[in-house]
């Protein structure tokens, strides 16, 4: 999308097929906005958009599905009578969390969305309750906690931000 900032009191101008096509997600600009100097007075502010075509471009869908694959390594060596419980519900939350968050970006409302997002939160906090008990049970090393925690962290914050995100443009 390219803005040009003219003179005090007028408005900002941009491509509405840029606006149209991407995703209305100003966070995930992966390089941050370059100011040209060109005369006093005027300056050009180059934006370079992360254009998300699908819910698979977002990154805290690739976060998800990361933090799932993870999961899935980590819980071969729980116990074989914790299959049907602990890990069966672990493994369902984990993998909710990017369905909730692919679900909301297929609706045609933002609230939708935003309702859907918020759904990914809740698994991934649980998530975060089931990995906290399997270290107590000794299903899980303190390594294994601590890199999940990391991740938890990341994503919940990405999360957290993605949903502040969404919304009509202002």
């Amino acid at each position: 999308m390219r803005i040009v900032k003219r003179s005090k009191g007028q408005g900002v101008k941009g491509s509405r097929e840029n606006v149209k096509n991407c995703h209305k997600v100003k966070w995930l600009l992966k390089k941050p906005s370059k100011v040209v100097k060109r005369r006093e007075g005027m300056s050009r502010i180059v934006k370079k958009p992360n254009i998300v075509k699908d819910f698979d471009d977002l990154i805290v869908y690739k976060l998800s599905e990361d933090m799932a694959s993870w999961i899935y390594d980590v819980t071969r060596k729980f116990p074989s009578d914790e299959k049907y419980n602990l890990v069966s519900q672990l493994k369902r939350a984990v993998t909710s969390i990017g369905a909730n968050i692919a679900e909301g970006y297929g609706r045609y409302h933002y609230k939708e969305n935003i309702q859907y997002c918020r759904q990914a939160r809740g698994s991934l906090a649980e998530t975060k309750r089931f990995l906290l008990f399997s270290r107590k049970r000794g299903f899980i090393t303190q390594e294994e906690l601590d890199k999940f925690l990391k991740d938890y962290q990341t994503l919940r914050i990405k999360l957290n931000n993605y949903i502040n995100s969404i919304g009509p443009q202002k």
